[in-house]
């Protein structure tokens, strides 16, 4: 690593210099993962800076004219540190130093332009080793949420009449067609769904469901009389928006999963759901995923 280098800063935002498709923040806090384990290891500074609205309901989130000025110039790093042959990367259990990730992701740092001794980037690649309690903690304090949010996590708390830490959590990616596109999702969808879900089910346990689809959440809270659900309209993060309640919403699923004891996650995408999945790793959850 050029020795100039003395701080890191992984730039969540809309669009990039070199790439214009939505990151989800799933995969945002994945590379942010895999970001503070490379500065760990070479004695670097680390900072996250989130250009969305997401930064309106963190605590420690701020603003800074200067990304703002270069946030243009901000490149993505778009190689990644793992096999994508593996048939379900959710189910993940090693960390890749794959074809020489770390040597090309220097020589991408040392090629990136450095503002006094800081680069800006965007990476969303893997963590290079199972993350630690030191990390995790690290995580947690940047992620804190802020007053506004925590209220709105104390209300829903309140509304289900449920504690943290007293639930497990059902989270269902069922497809960005519901998510983004708004489709209608018809009664065999969600009939095949809920048969994939049930064999993992246990009735003396309290779950709260998540999805990307309110019909869903609706539907099936309404056979099981232990999960309950949250109505509310979600969107992709890493897509733009006028609305931030959604943005809001969407966090709120987010912090609800950090409260849990245990994350079931079924998605219709072999590489599972980033959201929840790397949301288990910094809050240390233990997570079972499936494909539906």
């Amino acid at each position: 690593m050029n020795v100039s280098i003395k701080k890191i800063v992984n730039i969540y935002q809309y669009t990039y210099k070199n790439y214009n498709l939505p990151i989800g923040f799933g995969d945002f806090l994945r590379g942010c993962i895999s970001l503070l384990q490379i500065c760990n290891k070479f004695n670097i500074k680390y900072d996250i800076y989130i250009k969305t609205p997401i930064s309106l309901y963190l605590k420690n989130s701020k603003h800074n004219d200067f990304i703002d000025s270069i946030s243009t110039d901000v490149h993505y790093y778009t190689n990644q540190n793992t096999n994508f042959t593996d048939s379900n990367l959710h189910n993940l259990t090693q960390y890749y130093e794959y074809n020489g990730y770390i040597d090309k992701f220097i020589s991408f740092c040392n090629d990136s332009a450095l503002y006094d001794d800081t680069i800006y980037i965007l990476t969303n690649a893997y963590p290079i080793q199972s993350i630690t309690i030191e990390e995790q903690n690290q995580l947690q304090l940047l992620l804190e949420p802020s007053d506004t949010m925590l209220d709105y996590i104390h209300m829903t708390y309140t509304t289900l009449h449920v504690l943290p830490h007293t639930y497990d959590i059902i989270h269902i990616r069922s497809g960005d067609e519901f998510l983004v596109h708004n489709q209608q999702m018809n009664i065999d969808k969600l009939n095949n769904i809920v048969q994939s879900i049930i064999n993992h089910i246990h009735h003396e346990k309290q779950y709260i469901l998540l999805s990307d689809n309110n019909e869903l959440n609706h539907y099936i809270s309404q056979q099981y009389s232990n999960i309950k659900t949250i109505i509310n309209d979600k969107i992709h993060t890493g897509k733009e928006v006028c609305n931030t309640n959604h943005i809001k919403n969407t966090l709120l699923d987010f912090y609800m999963i950090s409260k849990s004891n245990k994350i079931l996650s079924f998605s219709v995408y072999g590489h599972g759901s980033s959201f929840s999945k790397w949301c288990a790793e910094i809050y240390n959850i233990p997570i079972q995923a499936f494909i539906i």
